[in-house]
């Protein structure tokens, strides 16, 4: 599903997260940030848009505990359809040592939510 967007030459930000609320409100900072957004409400969601798009996706941001394919299993997932791509981690609900074990899966970030709108900047190109 995609939300209302901005320029299409803005880079994309596929925004993955059960959590409705969570989504809208990534998906509104980000779009006030001058980014594009894609939303899955999972990770075989996600997975089936990154591989669909993954040209136009220049970074995923992965909610960490998310029912069926988690952010870390789902980052692999997308690893398997393109090993360079761009992706974080963000949670409402991880301990110190959890979210130390993150960047070892490849995330570029990890975020507590609510997340900083400028977040992404690290993650995507040029920004």
């Amino acid at each position: 599903m995609r939300t209302p967007v901005a320029p299409p030459d803005e880079p994309v930000v596929l925004v993955v997260d059960d959590d409705e609320m969570a989504r809208g409100l990534a998906a509104a900072a980000l779009l006030r940030g001058g980014f594009t957004v894609t939303l899955a409400v999972g990770g075989q969601q996600a997975v089936a848009v990154y591989s669909r798009q993954q040209g136009e996706v220049a970074v995923v941001l992965l909610g960490v505990q998310v029912p069926g394919l988690d952010g870390p299993r789902t980052s692999g997932l997308l690893k398997d359809v393109n090993p360079a791509v761009r992706h974080g981690f963000m949670s409402g609900h991880l301990g110190e040592e959890e979210a130390a074990g993150l960047p070892q899966q490849g995330a570029s970030r990890v975020s507590h939510k609510p997340s900083n709108p400028g977040a992404p900047r690290g993650l995507a190109p040029g920004r």
